[in-house]
C-alpha cells in the first residue's frame, strides 16, 4: 500500500524548530525529513530564508508535489563531499532552489521511476556535480524540464545524463561556468553517455571547463557526448555560446546529433570548437573565432556545415566574454575558407 502525505495548503518549512514554533502551517526541516522518510508526499512546501544542511541523501518521493525556496534559502553540504536531494515519483516541481558545497544538487531515485519533473531557477556553487540523471539497469527517468539553470565552480560536471533509461529531457536557459579552485581531470559542463537519448539543450552559455590531469593530456569539454557502453541518440544543441573550454567545446560521439546556432569563442588554451568521432553530424549556422589550436578536429567523421546567406559573419558580441569584444565570429566553413562545403 502506497502511503501519501497530502498537503493542500502551502506548508512553510523553517531551518530550526525554534523558528517554526507558533507559526501556523509551519514545520521544521527536521520534521520535513521525518515525513519524507516515511511516505510519499504531495502538496506545496516553501522553504524559508535560512541554511539547510544536507549531511547525506535527502530522499523525497512524491506525487503532484511542489518544493519551493524563498530567496536566501540555501542547501549546504561539506566541501562538495556530502549531501543532495534524491527524487522519486512523478509530477514534481522544484522552484528557486540553491545549493552550495554539496556533493550534488538533485538526482533521480535508484528504486522509484522518476518522470515528469520540472526544475526552475536552480542555482549551484562549488558542488561536485549538480544534476545527475542515471538510467542504468532498470532505472527509468524521463520527461524532465530544466529551465533557468545556473551552476558555477563545480568539481566534475554541472549536468550528467547517462544510461538508456534517461530520455525526453529538455534543458533550456543555462549558465554553466566551470571555473573552480580544483577540478576533476575529465571535467565537463554537460556530460552525456551510455545511451541517454531524446535530449534538447538550448539557450545559454557553457565556459571554463578545464580539467586538472597533472602531466597527462589536459581534458575539459563544454558538452561531451560519449559512446562508451551505449551510443547517445537524437540530441539537439541549439543557441549556445561556448568559451574557454580546454579540450573541445563540443566533443561528440553520438548518433543523430544536430548542432544549430552555436557560437564558439575559444580561449588561450582551447584546442577545438568541435571534435567529432565515428559518425556524420550537421552544424547549421555555427560560428567560431580563430582562438583555437585547431577549430575542427574530425576522427573517422564528417561534419556538414550550413550557413544562411545573410549570416556568414556574425555581428553579435557577448559583453561577458573576454574575447567577445575583439574577435570576429565567422560561420565555420568561411572561417576555414571552405565555403559551404563539408
Amino acid at each position: 500500500m502506497l502511503l501519501v502525505e497530502d498537503r493542500y495548503d502551502s506548508v512553510r518549512v523553517f531551518s530550526s524548530e525554534a523558528e517554526a514554533n507558533g507559526v501556523p502551517g509551519a514545520i521544521s526541516f527536521q520534521s520535513f525529513k521525518e515525513i519524507v522518510a516515511k511516505r510519499y508526499i504531495s502538496g506545496h512546501y516553501v522553504f524559508q530564508l535560512g541554511i539547510y544542511e544536507l549531511v547525506g541523501e535527502l530522499k523525497v518521493n512524491g506525487r503532484e508535489l511542489t518544493i519551493e525556496a524563498a530567496d536566501g534559502a540555501i542547501f549546504t553540504g561539506s566541501d562538495h563531499h556530502k549531501g543532495g536531494i534524491v527524487l522519486g515519483g512523478e509530477g514534481i516541481t522544484l522552484n528557486n532552489l540553491q545549493f552550495i558545497d554539496t556533493s550534488y544538487c538533485v538526482k533521480n531515485s535508484r528504486n522509484v521511476i522518476t518522470n515528469n519533473i520540472e526544475i526552475n531557477r536552480l542555482t549551484s556553487k562549488k558542488t561536485k556535480d549538480c544534476i545527475i540523471l542515471n538510467g542504468r539497469g532498470n532505472r527509468q527517468t524521463n520527461g524532465w524540464n530544466i529551465s533557468g539553470f545556473s551552476s558555477s565552480g563545480y568539481y566534475r560536471s554541472a549536468i550528467r545524463l547517462f544510461g538508456t533509461g534517461v530520455n525526453s529531457i529538455n534543458i533550456n536557459s543555462i549558465d554553466i561556468d566551470g571555473l573552480s579552485d580544483e577540478s576533476y581531470c575529465w571535467k565537463g559542463g554537460i556530460q552525456i553517455y551510455e545511451g541517454a537519448h531524446e535530449l534538447v539543450i538550448s539557450n545559454g552559455m557553457i565556459r571554463n571547463n578545464q580539467g586538472e590531469c597533472g602531466g597527462e593530456f589536459q581534458q575539459g569539454d563544454g558538452v561531451e557526448i560519449d559512446h562508451k557502453r551505449g551510443i547517445p541518440e537524437n540530441i539537439v544543441l541549439k543557441n549556445i555560446t561556448f568559451e574557454n573550454n580546454r579540450d573541445a567545446d563540443v566533443d561528440v560521439k553520438g548518433k543523430g546529433v544536430l548542432m544549430e546556432n552555436l557560437r564558439f569563442y575559444g580561449g588561450s588554451n582551447s584546442r577545438h570548437a568541435i571534435k567529432s568521432w565515428s559518425r556524420n553530424y550537421e552544424c547549421v549556422n555555427c560560428y567560431a573565432t580563430s582562438n583555437f589550436q585547431k577549430v575542427i578536429e574530425t576522427k573517422k567523421s564528417t561534419i556538414h556545415f550550413k550557413c544562411s546567406t545573410l549570416s556568414r559573419v556574425a555581428s553579435l558580441t557577448e559583453d561577458s566574454l573576454s574575447f567577445g569584444k575583439t574577435s570576429e565570429l565567422k560561420c565555420i566553413p568561411f572561417l576555414l575558407n571552405k565555403g559551404e562545403a563539408t
